[in-house]
This record gives C-alpha cells, sequence and structure tokens, in this order.
C-alpha cells in the first residue's frame, strides 16, 4: 500500500527501465479498448473473429514497416525468453540435416546459453565465442568458429549486463561470406535505444515491455 501510494504521489523515482519499462497511458488505452471491442478468437469464421484477425494483420504490418523489415514475418510469444527458444530450436530442428554446428558467444542471456547447453546435450555442436575484457566479440575467433556445418548463429545487439553493443553488421558480413547460416538477433535491450539494420538478421528477438509495452507477469 505505501509503495502504491509512493507511486501515485510521483515521490519515487524509478531507474530500472532496462529490466522493465511503466506501460505507456496510450497502451492502457488500447489494451483496454481491444480488450471490450476485439475480444473475438482470431480463428473463428464469425463476423467478430475476422475483425480481430483484420486488426491483429494490422498490426503486424506496422511492426514490419516500424523495423524496416522487407522479407520477415512476425510471431507473436509471451515475451523474449519464448520467442528465442522459438528462433534458435526451430533452426537447430528445421535444419540439423544440413549440420549440426551452432554458435553463440560466452555472454548471452541465459534465455540463449541455457538453450544452446540443452541442444549440445543433444549432440549439437557448440562454439561458445569468447569477448574482450569490454564484453566486445571476438570477431576472430567468430570467423574461424564458422564451418560447412555450421546452421545457426545467434548474438544479442546489446549486453544486458554492460551494455555492450556488438558490432551486428560486421558479424553479418562475416556469416555471408563464410557460411550459408542463419542470423539471430537478441535485439531486447537494442530496440529503441540504437539504430541497427534489422535487414542483417534472419531471426529477430524484441520485448515489448521494455518500451513501455505490457508484459506477462
Amino acid at each position: 500500500v505505501m509503495l502504491k501510494k509512493t507511486i501515485m504521489d510521483n515521490k519515487l523515482i524509478y531507474f530500472d527501465n532496462a529490466a522493465t519499462s511503466k506501460p505507456l497511458p496510450e497502451v492502457i488505452k488500447t489494451y483496454i479498448e481491444a480488450s471490450e471491442f476485439s475480444f473475438a478468437n482470431p480463428s473463428s469464421v464469425h463476423t467478430l473473429g475476422a475483425e480481430s484477425n483484420h486488426k491483429i494483420n494490422i498490426v503486424r504490418n506496422e511492426i514490419l514497416k516500424l523495423f524496416k523489415l522487407n522479407n520477415h514475418e512476425v510471431i507473436f510469444t509471451s515475451g523474449a525468453t519464448e520467442s528465442n527458444n522459438l528462433a534458435i530450436k526451430g533452426i537447430a530442428n528445421r535444419y540439423k540435416k544440413s549440420g549440426n554446428h551452432i554458435i553463440t558467444s560466452v555472454i548471452e542471456h541465459p534465455s540463449v546459453l541455457n538453450v544452446f547447453k540443452e541442444l549440445e546435450n543433444q549432440g549439437y555442436k557448440v562454439s561458445y565465442i569468447p569477448v574482450d575484457d569490454k564484453g566486445m566479440l571476438d570477431l576472430n575467433a567468430f570467423k574461424q568458429a564458422l564451418n560447412k556445418d555450421t546452421i545457426l548463429v545467434s548474438i544479442m545487439a546489446v549486453n544486458n549486463e554492460v551494455g555492450t553493443i556488438m558490432p551486428i553488421k560486421e558479424i553479418s558480413q562475416i556469416i555471408k561470406q563464410n557460411s550459408r547460416a542463419f542470423f539471430h538477433i537478441d535485439a531486447v535491450q537494442a530496440v529503441g535505444k540504437i539504430i541497427l539494420d534489422y535487414n542483417l538478421c534472419d531471426l529477430l528477438t524484441v520485448s515489448l515491455h521494455k518500451l513501455g509495452g505490457l508484459k506477462r507477469n
């Protein structure tokens, strides 16, 4: 009760927006309106369902336009952990007949590292690329790790602990020049903070609660 009163009195200064941000008023308003008027199952064939599906597709197109993505599609998940799991496991399982080598860095978020460890236990060969004392990826080690069996590279755009901005453009170029691997970017800490060409990657993870959107508790 005291915490709620303090927030309402605007006496609390919040410094943890990198973890989660306060929902914007317009987001809350839109959520309430959608819950009241667009509640129908978008997979239903009746009118309300079709309207809900239409609005969701509008949102998908707006997201693609906002991120200036040309050859991507939008998949909604419960959050970044599910998105990272879906991206990594999806590519690994779909293309395992083309190769069993996957690459990430040693400082990825646990929702990425734990997936790689799980896949490693399943028989995939995993290269964990080191970083320097500033958290920057060792590009030489990364280039040497790529081979004909590499099917996936997953590197975060901005580190969630120390804020290191990874050289995504250079990483993308190295991948294209030395392999046929898919490139996944965990951009949770990057979106809204740095300018980045997201067309450089094949798969992208974003979490809107870092940007004033709602989060799943």
